[in-house]
């Protein structure tokens, strides 16, 4: 059975369709869960995939008790499974229609990032804390925003922490549509039946050589910016690790 084995995801296949359903906090088990999902979309007959939120939010902050608890074994793990999400979002020949329903914080403003067509609604907000929490922001959003909203957009997005509404997104053009948060659902639906109306092969071939930016910056950069990650995040460690070293020797 197709689709079995995820508990941090909400999956619904329907028709041709399949929808992902987000928002929980980000913990260990959602990350691993997307990890491997989009492979196994990529090998399955859909012929187009939505990822929206599964309430009030797309995805909101990580799980900040699971992030405090995270060891060295686990984030090597998490930056094998970054990787393996990045380059198979990026590589995946059905295109990705995002419901954009609330807030997309970090990995899950970089999930939408991907989004081939993203329909946003009105009081959607987008924002990267990475670099507050002394991280480097390597997840595959630093890569994929320059070329949507351009380089200095997405430095002032990154560097200054700035959120984005959706009309920000909308002009930067990063989204598509913006529409109220009632309509949200029937904007996403008629975008879905749009392209399942296309001829398969001629649909995904074309997404994908529209996508080959995105394959090249991800080939070049992925595991740069990932590295740059675990090593913002070993350093964090280390001076934790000094401070409280300093701590019992006074």
């Amino acid at each position: 059975m197709k689709y079995a084995d995820y508990h941090e995801l909400r999956l619904e296949r329907e028709g041709d369709v399949l929808t992902v359903g987000l928002e929980k906090p980000g913990n260990g088990r959602k990350h691993s869960e997307l990890s491997r999902l989009f492979a196994e979309v990529r090998a399955d007959d859909v012929k187009v995939v939505v990822l929206t939120g599964a309430g009030e939010a797309f995805m909101p902050h990580a799980d900040m008790q699971w992030y405090a608890s995270v060891g060295e074994q686990d984030w090597l793990q998490l930056m094998r499974e970054g990787k393996w999400l990045i380059r198979d979002m990026v590589e995946l020949p059905q295109p990705i229609v995002v419901g954009l329903n609330g807030d997309a914080v970090g990995l899950g403003a970089s999930i939408a990032s991907f989004g081939d067509i993203i329909v946003a609604s009105e009081d959607a907000v987008m924002t990267d804390r990475h670099l507050a929490m002394g991280l480097v922001a390597g997840d595959g959003g630093a890569l994929s925003f320059p070329l949507s909203m351009g380089v200095h957009r997405a430095k002032a997005f990154y560097l200054l922490s700035k959120p984005m509404s959706a009309n920000d997104l909308l002009d930067a053009g990063v989204v598509t549509t913006v529409v109220p948060r009632d309509q949200l659902e029937e904007a996403v639906r008629e975008v879905v039946e749009q392209l399942v109306a296309l001829p398969r092969e001629a649909l995904q071939w074309t997404k994908m050589v529209l996508n080959r930016q995105y394959q090249l910056s991800m080939l070049l950069g992925a595991e740069v910016s990932l590295g740059h990650e675990g090593w913002s995040w070993h350093l964090q460690q280390a001076q934790a690790s000094h401070r409280d070293i300093q701590r019992r020797a006074r």
